[in-house]
């Protein structure tokens, strides 16, 4: 798994703390063991505000993120400088995990940055800032976006899910209705066609004689 560079942000991180000290070294079935003892709150903060979400989040480690989503883990908690676990973030599988369980991908810090900005500003490669783009552009469409948030990162890259994100869900609704509406149209015209020649009343042999 790829390593990310974040060590000034883990430089800052307490030890001593056993859930803490397991996703620090990716160790992902010690930091399940620990949960299932039931005794730690998965949304302890440090003094400074940040999680272990936040940590996690920071490794990369896309299995103890959502081990933790899944005992509870808030997606979208802030630190004191207004980042989410998003925007310590840097890894492809973490950020799709992440985003499943519903963080904000355009939540701005108290800096004005979203997790994208963040993500340039660190210098992480191409492939994450432009999922970081296509998830925000999946975002624009709303909460009902936000619904099929989860089809369009597994099918990442597909052309269902950038025809999705680039039209967004109501143009595309608009789009169904108007080709619905165009079909009926078309079906109407060959039909009626088809009512008029059978409304036709066929001459008999005699119908065309003169009579003087």
């Amino acid at each position: 798994m790829e390593e990310f560079d974040f060590s000034f942000c883990l430089d800052t991180m307490e030890n001593g703390h056993e859930l803490r000290d397991a996703i620090l070294e990716n160790d992902f079935a010690r930091a399940e063991a620990v949960l299932r003892k039931g005794t730690c709150n998965v949304n302890e903060c440090d003094d400074a505000g940040r999680s272990l979400l936040h940590l996690a989040a920071c490794r990369g480690n896309p299995h103890i993120i959502r081990l933790l989503l899944e005992e509870g883990a808030d997606a979208n908690n802030l630190d004191n400088h207004g980042n989410t676990p998003l925007h310590w973030c840097g890894h492809d599988d973490s950020i799709k995990v992440l985003v499943e369980f519903g963080a904000h991908v355009k939540a701005c810090n108290v800096m004005g940055h979203t997790p994208r900005q963040l993500a340039y500003r660190r210098g992480v490669g191409k492939d994450v800032i432009k999922l970081f783009k296509t998830l925000e552009n999946c975002e624009k469409s709303g909460s009902k976006a936000r619904h099929l948030m989860t089809n369009c990162v597994a099918t990442l890259p597909s052309i269902w899910h950038e025809f999705y994100c680039d039209l967004g869900g109501r143009n595309i609704l608009l789009l169904v209705v108007g080709l619905l509406a165009f079909s009926l149209y078309i079906t109407y015209i060959i039909t009626g066609f088809r009512w008029q020649a059978e409304d036709q009343i066929p001459l008999d042999s005699q119908s065309y004689k003169i009579r003087l």
